[in-house]
C-alpha cells in the first residue's frame, strides 16, 4: 500500500494540474473576450467624441460667419431639421447635435456661444431615457449658459411606438415637457407646445418625417417671427 502511495499522489497532482490548467485557459479566454468588448466600447466612445467635435466645429464656424444670429439649439431632431437661411433678416444657425441632453448641452454651450439675437431651445427627447429629478436644473442651466437677447422654449414632439422608441419613456417625456412649460412661464419666455396631430409623424418612432417636421416647425417659426417684432 505504501509503495502505491507515491503514484497515487502523482496521479492526484497531474489531475489537479490539468484542472488548474483548464481553469486558467477558461479565465484567459474570458479576459480576452472582455478585453475585446472594452476595446470596442472605447472605439465607440472615441467615434462619438469625434462626431461631436466635428459637429461643434461646424457650428462654431457658422456662428463666426453670422451677425446677430437666430440659433436653434437641440438634439438630432433639430440637427436633422431643414431650416431657412434667414428669418426676419437674421441669419439662422442650426446648432442641433445628435444625442444631446439638457445637461450635456449646458456644459458645451458655455464655450460654444457668443452673443445671440434669439435662441430656440428644442431639447428634451434624450432626457426621456432618464427618470431623475435633475431635468429642471439641467434645463435651466442650459438657458443660463446661452447669452441670447431673446429666447423661445420648445417642447419635444411625441414619439410613436417602434423598436427604437421603446428605449424611451413617453410618460417621462410628458413630464419633461410640462417642466419646460413651467420654466417658460416662470421666466416669461415664449413656449411652443409640441404638435399633437395624428401621425404618422416619424420615420422610426423618434425622428420626424417630412410631415412631422412641418407640424413641429411651423408654430416655432411663427413664434420666432413674433419675437422679432418685439
Amino acid at each position: 500500500m505504501l509503495r502505491c502511495l507515491p503514484w497515487v499522489l502523482v496521479a492526484v497532482a497531474i489531475t489537479g494540474f490539468g484542472w488548474a490548467y483548464e481553469r486558467v485557459n477558461t479565465i484567459s479566454s474570458r479576459v480576452k473576450v472582455l478585453s475585446i468588448k472594452v476595446d470596442g466600447l472605447n472605439e465607440t466612445i472615441r467615434a462619438e467624441n469625434n462626431r461631436i467635435q466635428v459637429r461643434t466645429f461646424a457650428i462654431k464656424s457658422q456662428l463666426a460667419q453670422a451677425d446677430s444670429p437666430i440659433v436653434f439649439v437641440g438634439d438630432s431632431l433639430t440637427e436633422g431639421a431643414l431650416l431657412p437661411t434667414q428669418i426676419c433678416g437674421h441669419q439662422v444657425v442650426n446648432a442641433g447635435i445628435g444625442g444631446m441632453r439638457a445637461a450635456s448641452y449646458a456644459d458645451l454651450a458655455k464655450e460654444l456661444f457668443g452673443p445671440i439675437f434669439l435662441v430656440v431651445i428644442a431639447i428634451g427627447t434624450n432626457d426621456a431615457t432618464l427618470n431623475n429629478g435633475s431635468f429642471r436644473e439641467n434645463y435651466e442651466a442650459l438657458i443660463d449658459a446661452i447669452p441670447a437677447q431673446k429666447r423661445i422654449l420648445v417642447g419635444a414632439p411625441a414619439m410613436e411606438d417602434s423598436t427604437a422608441s421603446r428605449a424611451f419613456d413617453p410618460k417621462q417625456l410628458e413630464v419633461d415637457n410640462r417642466t419646460i412649460s413651467e420654466i417658460a412661464a416662470a421666466r416669461h419666455i415664449p413656449y411652443v407646445a409640441p404638435e399633437t396631430s395624428e401621425g404618422p409623424n416619424t420615420i422610426d418612432g423618434i425622428h420626424l418625417s417630412r410631415n412631422g417636421y412641418k407640424r413641429w416647425l411651423s408654430p416655432i417659426f411663427e413664434a420666432v417671427a413674433v419675437e422679432c417684432t418685439k
